[in-house]
Parts: structure tokens; C-alpha cells; sequence
């Protein structure tokens, strides 16, 4: 696209654009060099839930439960981010529990709820709902900070998994070359939402934490996640195709 301000991105980027290297051998696109960054505006936590009927209310009970049954432990996601989030916590807990791929939600959901899975690894804005509807408990968030959608449900971090941060965040991409005067413009219309009751009200009712931000701060946020979410993905077992 001509780096005229015209076109521009708003995507899930370190789950997108940060992880695409890892996710395809040959891309259309240079990641690294294609894109000049405008702003971040939201991040979303993942969950880590299991079925509210369990006698199971923490992270540390979840990790009892999975070692007191070894190899016999499933857990269900249905994005890279999820896997993600599961994996990272099996490493930390050292677990040797299964991951089961699925295509919806609502399967996964299914077979936590008949016992077939122990945990799910949702985001929030899905696994709050579920929560609300008296399915699932969630037991932590994948943030380094609480979730403002969940401010009862403490961070990895908290729940004992010391550096367990995997934070998904949203931001606004224009094509590399694009003036400067265009990227500052397009940032301070964006972090104008971001910023206004109406768009924290907005982000609030799909579980997001508003994140605004400057083109030289989502640079470096950007440049910094390549490779926190290719260790991610080789920490995943995740291969490009």
C-alpha cells in the first residue's frame, strides 16, 4: 500500500505480526522492515479456567491436580496465543500434560465441561463471559498486571510463576515511509479514543485495558517482541509452515 496515511493496520500485533516469522517459512512481507508503528491501543489478557465444579480454586491446586495424575492431564486451546499461554505455564510447573487443538470455543468448552480437559487457556474476553455464566472459573491471568475486566483474578505472576508475562497487545501499523507528520496525526487521533471515557468504556466491554501509546514507544515495543514471541513459539513447539 502507498505509505500516504490512507491505509492503515489495526491488529492483534504481537500475536500477528511479531509471531508471523515463527507461523510461516516464506512470508509476502518483511515484518521487520515493512511497517512503521503509530501506537499501541489495548492489551488483552489470556485465562488460564477450568470447569467451575471442580474443587479446583487456584493455580497452585490446578498444578496438584495435573502432577497427581502424570501424562493423564489435557488442556484445550484454540489460538497460537493460547498454546502459548498453556505451554509457558507447563514449563514453569514442569508438567507433562497434553495439549488438544481445537477449532471453536465452544468444543473446547464442551469437553471441559464433561471431563475430558483440565484447563482451558482462553482470552479473557471469551473466558469472562463463560465465568459470568457460571461454566468455568478462571484462576489467572497471562498479563503482568491484573486485568481491569478481572480484578479479583491475580496474574501468573502472583499465583507463583515468577516472569510469566505473555501480554497480547493490540496497535495501529501504517506502511514503512509514511510521513511523520501523517504517523503523529494518526497516533494522537488514536490515543484521543484510547483515552476518552467513551473508548475505555468501549474496550472495557470486551474484557480490554486501554494501552496508549507514542510511534516511538510501540517501535520499540514492536522491535523488542520479535523475539520475545519467537522464544514463545520455540518454547511451544509451535513450526512455521
Amino acid at each position: 500500500s502507498r505509505p500516504d496515511g490512507l491505509t492503515i493496520l489495526i491488529t492483534p500485533v504481537s500475536s500477528t505480526v511479531n509471531l508471523a516469522p515463527s507461523l510461516f517459512r516464506q512470508l509476502s512481507y518483511d515484518p521487520q522492515k515493512d511497517f512503521a508503528a503509530v501506537t499501541t491501543l489495548a492489551t488483552v489478557s489470556f485465562t488460564l479456567a477450568v470447569d467451575a465444579r471442580r474443587p479446583i480454586h487456584n493455580m497452585q491446586e490446578l498444578v496438584a491436580h495435573l502432577k497427581a495424575q502424570p501424562k493423564q492431564g489435557f488442556y484445550g486451546a484454540t489460538s497460537n496465543a493460547g498454546v502459548i499461554s498453556g505451554e509457558l505455564f507447563k514449563s514453569m510447573a514442569a508438567l507433562d500434560t497434553t495439549y488438544v487443538p481445537y477449532k471453536v470455543n465452544p468444543n473446547a468448552l464442551a469437553d471441559l465441561l464433561a471431563g475430558q480437559l483440565d484447563f482451558i487457556a482462553f482470552d479473557s474476553t471469551w473466558t469472562l463471559t463463560q465465568q459470568k455464566n457460571g461454566f468455568v472459573r478462571i484462576l489467572a491471568v497471562t498479563t503482568a498486571r491484573r486485568s481491569g475486566a478481572l480484578p479479583e483474578v491475580p496474574t501468573m505472576q502472583e499465583a507463583g510463576f515468577k516472569d510469566y508475562d505473555m501480554t497480547p497487545w493490540w496497535g495501529v501499523l501504517a506502511p514503512a515511509g509514511t510521513p511523520r507528520p501523517l504517523i503523529d496525526r494518526l497516533a494522537g487521533w488514536f490515543n484521543h479514543i484510547t483515552n476518552s471515557e467513551e473508548g475505555k468504556q468501549f474496550l472495557a466491554r470486551s474484557a480490554f485495558d486501554p494501552f496508549p501509546g507514542t510511534p516511538e514507544s510501540t517501535t520499540r515495543l514492536l522491535n523488542a517482541d520479535f523475539e520475545r514471541w519467537a522464544r514463545y513459539a520455540r518454547m511451544a513447539k509451535i513450526e512455521p509452515q
